[in-house]
C-alpha cells in the first residue's frame, strides 16, 4: 500500500515546494505600472462584462481580470512571503467602485484605498500575469494568449486525427467551439482551465503509459488537480479533468475499466482538495489570519442557496440555472439513445460516466453555478464530447487502439 501511496507523497511535497516558490517570486518581481495602468484602463473602457457581438454567451470576465490585475500591484509594501500568503486587494469603501478602480486609484497614489485578504486561492496566475506585464500591456498579453491557445487547441485536434481519424478530432473541435472558445484568449479569467486542459491532451497523446499504466495515469491526474487549484478561480475546472480522461480512457481501448477511470477521479479530486486546503493551512500559520474559516465560509456560500441580491433575482437564476442543467442531462441521454439505434448495442458505458462529470460539478457547487452559470456552461463541452463520440462507430475506438499499438511499437 506504501509503494503505492509513496509517489503521490514525493509528489505532493514537490508540487508545494514549487507552488510556494511561485508565489513568493511573483511578489519579488518588479511591477510596470505603466503597462498595468493601460491594462486597467482598457478593462475600464469596456465595462466590467461586456458582451461580444450582444450575445449572453459570449459576455466577458472584466471584472475578475480586473480583480487579477489589482491584486497583482497591491501587495507591493509587504514582504514576499506575506504577499504570497495574504494576497491583498485593494479595494474603495464605495459599491459604485470596482476592483479595477481601486487599482487604478492605487496607482495614482490616492488615499482612499483599503484591502482585504484573499488568500484562500493560490494565485498561481500572478508569477505569468507579472512577468508579462514587465513588457506588455493587457492587449498584448491577450494576443499571447490567442496564439499559445489556439496553437494549443489545433495541436489537440491534429493529434486525435492522427490517432483516431477525423471523427474524432472534428468531436473534439466542435464541442470546444461550441462553448464560445474564440473568447476564452481575450479573459485571463477563462484562460488558465484550457491551457491545463490542452497541454494534459497532448501529454496522454504523445505518452501512452499515461493511459495505460494505472499508477502513473492516477499520478499524472493527481498533477493536474493540483496545477487546476494554483492557477484557477473556480472558472471551470471540470474542464482539466473531463477531456484528458475521455482521451486517456478512449486510448486505453478494451483495457478501460471503472475502476481506472474512477481512480483517476479520486485522484485528480485528491490533488485539486489538497493543494487547495495546504494553502488554507500555510496561510493561516505563517500570518495568523484564519483562512481556514474563511475558505470554509466561501466554499459554503458556493455550494448552498444563498440569495445575493433579491429573491426575484435569485429565483430567476436557479429556474435558468435549473432548466439549463435539466436541458443538459436530456441532450446526454438523447444522443446516447441516438447511439444505441445507430449502433444496435450500447457503446463505451464510460462515455456516459463522463459526460454526468460537469452535471455533478453544478450539483455541488450550485450557488456558483446559478451566479455563474454565463461562464461555468463551458464545462458542459465534456458532455457534448462524450455524446458525440457515443453516436459514430466502434471503428473509432479500434482505429485509436491500432494507432497506440503503432506507436508503442515504433518506441521499442
Amino acid at each position: 500500500m506504501f509503494k503505492y501511496i509513496k509517489p503521490f507523497i514525493l509528489t505532493f511535497i514537490a508540487i508545494i515546494v514549487i507552488a510556494l516558490s511561485f508565489c513568493v517570486i511573483a511578489y519579488r518581481l518588479p511591477s510596470n505600472n505603466n503597462n498595468a495602468k493601460e491594462s486597467l484602463e482598457i478593462i475600464a473602457n469596456e465595462g466590467l462584462y461586456p458582451k461580444i457581438g450582444g450575445i449572453y454567451a459570449l459576455k466577458q470576465d472584466n471584472f475578475t481580470d480586473g480583480l487579477m490585475y489589482n491584486i497583482a500591484i497591491s501587495g507591493d509594501s509587504l514582504s514576499s512571503l506575506d504577499g504570497a500568503m495574504l494576497n491583498p486587494v485593494s479595494y474603495i469603501d464605495d459599491t459604485e467602485y470596482s476592483y479595477c478602480d481601486a487599482a487604478i486609484h492605487r496607482l495614482d497614489n490616492m488615499s482612499n484605498i483599503s484591502t482585504w485578504n484573499y488568500g484562500r486561492y493560490w494565485h498561481g496566475y500572478l508569477f505569468p500575469l507579472k512577468s508579462l506585464n514587465l513588457s506588455f500591456s493587457l492587449h498584448g498579453i491577450r494576443i499571447i494568449n490567442t496564439i499559445l491557445l489556439w496553437g494549443l487547441f489545433l495541436t489537440c485536434c491534429i493529434l486525435l486525427y492522427k490517432i483516431g481519424g477525423a471523427k474524432l478530432s472534428i468531436c473534439f473541435f466542435v464541442s470546444i467551439l461550441s462553448v464560445g472558445f474564440i473568447i476564452v484568449p481575450s479573459c485571463l479569467q477563462f484562460c488558465s482551465c484550457f491551457y491545463i486542459t490542452f497541454t494534459a491532451m497532448i501529454c496522454i497523446l504523445c505518452i501512452p503509459s499515461i493511459s495505460s499504466n494505472n499508477l502513473t495515469g492516477s499520478l499524472f491526474f493527481f498533477i493536474i488537480g493540483c496545477a487546476t487549484c494554483y492557477f484557477d478561480l473556480l472558472s471551470t475546472p471540470a474542464l482539466t479533468l473531463g477531456f484528458p480522461l475521455v482521451t486517456a480512457s478512449m486510448l486505453d481501448g478494451n483495457n478501460t475499466r471503472f475502476n481506472k477511470i474512477i481512480a483517476k477521479c479520486v485522484a485528480w479530486s485528491i490533488g485539486y482538495i489538497s493543494l487547495w486546503a495546504t494553502k488554507w493551512i500555510l496561510a493561516t500559520y505563517i500570518t495568523d489570519y484564519d483562512f481556514i474559516s474563511d475558505a470554509f465560509l466561501a466554499v459554503e456560500n458556493r455550494s448552498l442557496y444563498s440569495i445575493v441580491s433579491s429573491e426575484n433575482a435569485f429565483m430567476f437564476n436557479a429556474t435558468i440555472a435549473f432548466i439549463f442543467i435539466i436541458m443538459s442531462i436530456f441532450a446526454i441521454l438523447s444522443s446516447y439513445y441516438i447511439g444505441l439505434l445507430r449502433h444496435h448495442k450500447p457503446g463505451p458505458k464510460y462515455l456516459l460516466f463522463i459526460s454526468f462529470i460537469p452535471i455533478l460539478g453544478y450539483l455541488i457547487m450550485l450557488n456558483h453555478t446559478i451566479i455563474h452559470l454565463w461562464f461555468a456552461y463551458r464545462s458542459i463541452s465534456i458532455s457534448i464530447f462524450c455524446s458525440l463520440l457515443f453516436i459514430f462507430d466502434d471503428k473509432l475506438y479500434s482505429k485509436m487502439m491500432k494507432s497506440k499499438n503503432e506507436i508503442l511499437i515504433n518506441r521499442r
